[in-house]
């Protein structure tokens, strides 16, 4: 082990003690993980951009979260920032691109890597013409300033800004080592961006702060473009009241929302046949995928715990079995046999003439 090693080993160590210490800390970056993911699955998926990379700059933005973390981990709180930034200018460029609803089309001349990245100035212009995003600016006349503020903040981690924008900036010196100090900031500065981020997708798509019972009417397939109640429920508790109160209001209010929950209420809840038939499809689809034995791995770990009568341990037992046999007759029954037939199947294709 070198002794760069033993430095970020040590880093790593002293920021889980602080983590550990501050619970409060531990539970921030959860929920931002977590309230980023189901903006993930709020951003509408169609026909028409199926394929279309319309979600690239919110996949991206997770990746900056991961690396966010990684580097605020090691000690290198610049680079934290630095990736920090990268997150709120994806997360922004989220909604810019979908700010017509022809993401999809708008945004592939810089998806192949041949347009220059919108600058923030025009990201807030556009961002301006989404009538919901106007609204609110009208209640909050500080936000795109705020916004501007740290997304500068943060980019003088990028390019250097003197040694306010450097690794001095964070106390560093020749030895490698933990500030807790700029942990602080750093979880300050990451709340700040994913509320943006999330205030942002939610005016974009107002259905999200409705409350739509998905698992009555869809089992365990909704669509995307809808939240579940307990998803919208983290953003409202993520966000400032105000902040929140002020979404509810332009939610409500607005009549593309309104029109797809009362289209959701008004469907037939699922019957009990329609949800075991759905859970057994889409289980079957999974052991196709993995194998049998990885599916009842995850089965069993999912019924740890849970306490059920004795007639749903039979029931629960005998649907298990009976899958199994159904596995080996598609030799499924484990993921080396998944592998062999998948792989059997493609040479007998290409045997073809």
């Amino acid at each position: 082990m070198t002794m760069t090693d033993r430095h970020l080993n040590e880093v790593a160590s002293e920021f889980d003690s602080f983590m550990s210490d501050h619970p409060e800390h531990v539970e921030l970056v959860n929920e931002t993980r977590s309230v980023l993911f189901d903006l993930w699955i709020l951003v509408p998926l169609n026909s028409e951009n199926f394929v279309s990379g319309h979600t690239f700059p919110l996949t991206e933005a997770h990746h900056e979260l991961d690396a966010t973390i990684m580097f605020a981990r090691l000690g290198y709180y610049k680079h934290a920032m630095a990736a920090m930034r990268n997150l709120l200018e994806l997360g922004m460029l989220s909604v810019y691109w979908d700010a017509d609803g022809q993401s999809h089309i708008d945004i592939q001349e810089w998806l192949r890597s041949n347009g220059r990245t919108p600058s923030q100035r025009d990201i807030k212009r556009r961002l301006e013409t989404i009538p919901n995003v106007a609204a609110f600016t009208g209640e909050h006349p500080n936000y795109h300033k705020d916004v501007s503020t740290l997304f500068g903040n943060l980019s003088s981690y990028v390019h250097t800004r003197g040694q306010r924008g450097s690794s001095r900036a964070f106390g560093a010196t020749n030895v490698h080592s933990f500030r807790p100090r700029a942990v602080e900031l750093w979880i300050s500065r990451l709340r700040d961006c994913a509320r943006i981020v999330t205030t942002l997708h939610l005016l974009r798509y107002p259905v999200g702060m409705r409350v739509t019972d998905l698992d009555a009417k869809f089992g365990i397939d909704p669509p995307n473009g809808l939240l579940h109640p307990a998803m919208r429920e983290r953003m409202i508790q993520y966000l400032p009241e105000s902040v929140a109160t002020s979404l509810q209001r332009i939610s409500d209010a607005d009549e593309e929302a309104t029109e797809v929950a009362d289209w959701v209420a008004s469907l037939p809840d699922l019957t009990p046949e329609e949800q075991t038939a759905q859970q057994e499809k889409h289980d079957k689809e999974f052991i196709l995928m993995s194998g049998f034995e990885n599916w009842r791995e995850l089965w069993d770990r999912a019924l740890t715990n849970t306490l059920v009568e004795e007639a749903a341990v039979k029931e629960r037992r005998d649907y298990v079995e009976r899958l199994r046999v159904w596995a080996v007759s598609e030799d499924a029954l484990t993921l080396d046999a998944v592998l062999s037939r998948k792989l059997n199947d493609i040479r007998r294709q290409s045997s073809r003439p």
